[in-house]
């Protein structure tokens, strides 16, 4: 017996809206100017259900955003409006907010010899 594809419109229309709904969605409509990021974090809370969790020390909630986005997803925002100093993770509507853990300066590396460079010595056995 052979598997028959799914063809139907409504069949078609529950994956789509299961694919949009399990992968944050593309409907989150927002356009502000110069408002600060808590009253963005509330405009988000009110029109869409999502809760934040944050430290002052991770998030400055007085520095102030402008965006204009249409149709996107709750990723697209968070990476928008905040700064590459923050990770956040988002898990059923709610998302944490952290300050990303800095990153320790290259360690020196010895630099490595070319293909053109001679090496002379003499080569001893240890017995």
């Amino acid at each position: 017996m052979q598997a028959q594809p799914c063809n139907s419109i409504a069949s078609r229309t529950y994956v789509a809206a299961c694919l949009c709904f399990c992968t944050g969605g593309g409907n989150i409509n927002l356009e502000v100017r110069d408002k600060p990021l808590k009253e963005v974090f509330a405009q988000l809370e009110d029109e869409y259900g999502y809760r934040f969790i944050f430290r002052n020390d991770a998030v400055d909630p007085d520095r102030k955003v402008t965006v204009s986005m249409k149709n996107a997803t709750i990723h697209a925002v968070l990476d928008r409006i905040l700064d590459s100093r923050t990770e956040y993770q988002v898990r059923n509507r709610q998302i944490t907010i952290w300050k990303a853990p800095e990153q320790a300066p290259a360690a020196e590396k010895a630099p490595v010899p070319s293909r053109d460079t001679v090496l002379k010595g003499t080569v001893r056995d240890a017995d």
